[in-house]
């Protein structure tokens, strides 16, 4: 059977080609052969010519070449140039330079270098012979005894030769074409003969392979090919019988298989709904996994589940469906009419099965479902415990459909597995928002807690806060009323200081030589030190009492800035009165380095905000950061802090979009990243009980982003520092 399915060229065509073939093959083998011996030949010829021509030339040139006689020279080439069967002559001097060529515009030439064919002839004592495509190159060298005085060189056109292989494969060509054409044909008075009824029983064979059992071949003739062709009408006829025998049975066994794969997938899909209902308690995935498997296993057009719903008005709500790619989705709510024929079956759990929708003899119903689309409906209703009612919806849009029963059957047992699992769902949905509504309430009073514990913790800091900052301006005023005294006593000191030196400088001027007591007093009290370092004195009381006043002015300004409502104010000032507050702690003391504060300020316009708030966020960030670096220089060896001292850099911008930018960069040890989760939460701190109380960065996040409407960020990564970056706006609403 095998052999018959590929194709093949007919018997006929096979032995016109290989006589036609054969036939050719020895005409051109003929005509090769010939082409080959005249090529032969003429070479011989003309290598022959070749010969005596360069023998001619070697006697001619002779003498030319010894004596140099360059007018024969020229005169040779010039007598070569008119031969028509030459295409080219040269002569070369000893040293195989070329002298002259024919067949060129200048007969004479010289060249600088040596021809390598030149070179090649002077090498050689016989003729040498170099064939080309369109000529025939021969060179001998010109000697007088041993003496090499030069070689010549000429070049014999082949085109004779080519033209006579024209003119033979030609004719070989003709010869071929008429052997062909007689061949093919005898070719043909044979197939008329032979090959006519192999043709009918090929045909007959191709035919009977692809499935007809009726050819008979009717062969006339008495030979062997009319037996064969009574062998193959006999086996037709028994290949027809056995064939019929085999669909009866095939038939049979497709309809066993159909049913028992039918059963099979209904078992597989109702024990994989059961699984569904054991593993999983979500009525949406349970929908899904049902609807798909119905939709693929029936290879209907759209799988649908719909609730019913009563308030506030009665609808059919599609929650899910099963659908071919190139339908709308129907997922939504439809109204319920008074009159619902659907819904009617529906609530009296009666299934709807129609096959061909145009057919039903209800107008009502024929209208309903003319405007779902639907050509068949198979609908089967489900009740839960909780009484409410769905509907799991077969349809075809195509064409109508036969519903078997084995179909109804697998559908009414998937409903079946359904209600079972939508009122476990709803069971499990009943205990779960129980446990939620309680781990809410739960939630609600642990948030309640936290709330209440945040908001005493903030009234204690408050309250705190305001007792500090009313006794440090209690202080600062009761410093300031002697300070004030003094600083302003030092300038009149100042003035008679210097009329009593000024008057002592007159008196040594007109009195040099004073009384021996009064110069034994003045050198017992080092009267020209004291003259030097007295005003020195009264100016470093000036410097300290400046330095008291700005210290007070300092704890003024951070203390008792409103609270309670927002003005314009410097934040640069509130920065440098943070600092100044800090001041001791940034000095170098034993086993504590000093810190470097970089001030990289931008311009700054005054800045609507509660300033004391914002210092109190100043004050927790700094003074934060003067605890990382004191704590990683104890880690450090003074080598090491040496080459790379602790520093805070603080630096402050104004953007285009009218927000301040306040950062402080320090080059301590860094912040990892869970400490960075949680370093705004109350009551968190990293630091040792009864240092710290947690309250600082998240009373600093409050004061940023709710009292200011900005944002608090902390960039850092271990090894490379922190960097706390303030953002408010410019202005409050």
């Amino acid at each position: 059977m095998g052999r018959f399915s590929r194709k093949q060229w007919p018997l006929a065509t096979k032995l016109t080609i290989t006589m036609t073939g054969l036939v050719i093959l020895a005409v051109a083998s003929v005509t090769l052969l010939s082409l080959r011996r005249e090529q032969q030949t003429f070479k011989q010829e003309l290598e022959h010519q070749a010969e005596i021509l360069l023998n001619t030339l070697v006697v001619t040139v002779s003498d030319p070449l010894y004596f140099l006689n360059i007018d024969f020279i020229e005169e040779l080439m010039a007598g070569l140039s008119e031969d028509e069967i030459l295409v080219s002559g040269r002569i070369y001097e000893k040293e195989g330079r070329l002298i002259a060529k024919a067949y060129d515009d200048n007969l004479l030439t010289y060249s600088t270098k040596p021809d390598p064919f030149g070179q090649k002839l002077l090498q050689s004592t016989e003729i040498v012979f170099y064939w080309e495509k369109h000529q025939l190159l021969a060179g001998k060298a010109v000697k007088v005894g041993n003496q090499s005085l030069g070689a010549v060189s000429v070049g014999l056109s082949t085109a004779p030769l080519q033209q006579k292989i024209a003119v033979m494969r030609n004719q070989g060509i003709l010869v071929a074409l008429i052997a062909a054409s007689v061949s093919t044909i005898l070719a043909l008075l044979l197939n008329q003969s032979i090959t006519r009824p192999l043709k009918q029983m090929t045909e007959a064979t191709q035919r009977l392979a692809s499935g007809d059992l009726t050819q008979k071949l009717e062969i006339s003739s008495n030979d062997e090919l009319a037996v064969l062709a009574n062998a193959f009408n006999r086996m037709t006829s028994q290949l027809q019988t056995l064939i019929n025998s085999l669909e009866q049975r095939a038939e049979a066994l497709h309809q066993s298989g159909v049913l028992l794969t039918q059963k099979v997938q209904q078992e597989a899909l109702i024990n994989k709904l059961s699984k569904q209902i054991r593993n999983s308690f979500d009525l949406d995935t349970i929908l899904e996994t049902a609807l798909q498997a119905i939709y693929n296993l029936l290879q209907i057009d759209q799988c649908q589940f719909f609730w019913y719903t009563s308030q506030p008005n009665p609808v059919w709500d599609c929650v899910k469906e099963a659908k071919n790619p190139e339908l709308p989705t129907g997922l939504g709510k439809y109204p319920v009419a008074e009159n619902d024929p659907f819904g009617k079956e529906i609530f009296n759990l009666q299934i709807i099965r129609l096959s061909n929708t145009v057919e039903v003899n209800d107008p009502i119903k024929q209208q309903l479902y003319f405007s779902w689309g639907s050509t068949a409906i198979l609908a089967l209703p489900i009740v839960t415990k909780s009484r409410k009612i769905g509907v799991v919806c077969c349809r075809q849009f195509s064409s109508p459909r036969d519903w078997q029963d084995s179909e109804v059957e697998l559908l009414s047992a998937v409903c079946d597995q359904l209600a079972i699992a939508i009122s476990q769902a709803e069971l499990f949905h009943q205990a779960t928002s129980a446990a939620d509504m309680a781990q809410e309430r739960a939630s609600q009073l642990e948030q309640a807690l936290q709330t209440l514990k945040r908001t005493q913790s903030q009234l204690i800091q408050s309250e705190k806060m305001a007792s500090l900052g009313q006794f440090v301006a209690g202080v600062a005023h009761e410093i300031n009323n002697p300070i004030s005294f003094i600083y302003g006593n030092i300038a009149p000191a100042q003035e008679y200081a210097a009329d009593f030196l000024h008057l002592l400088a007159l008196y040594q001027q007109h009195h040099p030589n004073p009384a021996p007591e009064i110069r034994q007093a003045a050198e017992d009290m080092s009267l020209e030190f004291l003259i030097q370092d007295f005003p020195k004195l009264l100016s470093s009381m000036k410097m300290g009492a400046e330095r008291i006043s700005e210290i007070v002015e300092s704890l003024r300004s951070f203390s008792y800035q409103d609270q309670a409502e927002m003005k314009l104010v410097d934040l640069h000032e509130g920065i440098n009165n943070t600092l100044l507050i800090l001041k001791n702690s940034l000095k170098a003391k034993a086993n504590h380095p000093a810190i470097k504060v970089i001030k990289e300020y931008g311009k700054l316009p005054k800045i609507e905000c509660y300033s004391g708030k914002m210092n109190q966020v100043f004050m927790n960030i700094i003074a934060n950061a003067i605890d990382a670096l004191d704590d990683y220089n104890q880690q450090r060896t003074p080598e090491q802090i040496e080459l790379e001292p602790s520093t805070i850099r603080i630096t402050t911008a104004f953007t285009e979009s009218e927000t301040v930018v306040i950062s402080i960069k320090d080059n301590g040890p860094g912040i990892p990243c869970e400490v960075q989760q949680k370093m705004f939460n109350p009551f968190f701190t990293t630091k040792p009980v009864g240092k710290g109380t947690g309250l600082g960065m998240y009373i600093s996040y409050q004061i940023v982003v709710e009292r200011h409407r900005g944002q608090l960020k902390c960039n850092s990564l271990p090894g490379q520092g922190a960097e706390f970056v303030i953002e408010i706006p410019g202005y409050q609403d």
